[in-house]
């Protein structure tokens, strides 16, 4: 018989260890603040279909406020992909969840689309040393 550590700390949030190696197409379906024991809070948002929800850090509220605003309510219906990744924590590299946004996904109707970026002209080879 095999008894799991995420069997005997149940959470209703979202951990690395529950994607796996996957990355997973999530529908916004809900956003809260989650205020915390030391009395901080964070935006929690839940998904369509799923019953753990996730914390969002700062990293990952700014990567999907890049491409759906600022206005927290209006990520509700966004599509999001979630996957795990090493990060850095206090004490050296672990798993931590990272967001991005899916290719063909459409932006906020408040936020304009992203400026179409041109690559430089090919005649510029700097000798610059880094």
């Amino acid at each position: 018989m095999t008894m799991m550590l995420d069997d005997a700390y149940p959470s209703k949030w979202l951990r690395a260890g529950d994607l796996g190696q996957k990355t997973h197409r999530l529908t916004i379906s809900s956003i809260d603040m989650e205020v915390f024991q030391d009395g901080s809070k964070k935006p929690a948002v839940s998904f369509r279909g799923r019953q753990k929800g996730m914390i969002l850090n700062k990293t990952n509220a700014t990567t999907i406020a890049g491409s759906y605003g600022e206005d927290l309510m209006k990520w509700i219906g966004k599509d999001i992909e979630i996957f795990t990744m090493k990060i850095q924590g206090p004490s050296g590299l672990v798993d931590g969840i990272r967001v991005r946004i899916p290719d063909g996904a459409a932006p906020s109707a408040d936020e304009p689309a992203p400026a179409q970026v041109n690559a430089p002209p090919a005649d510029l080879d700097d000798d610059i040393p880094f």
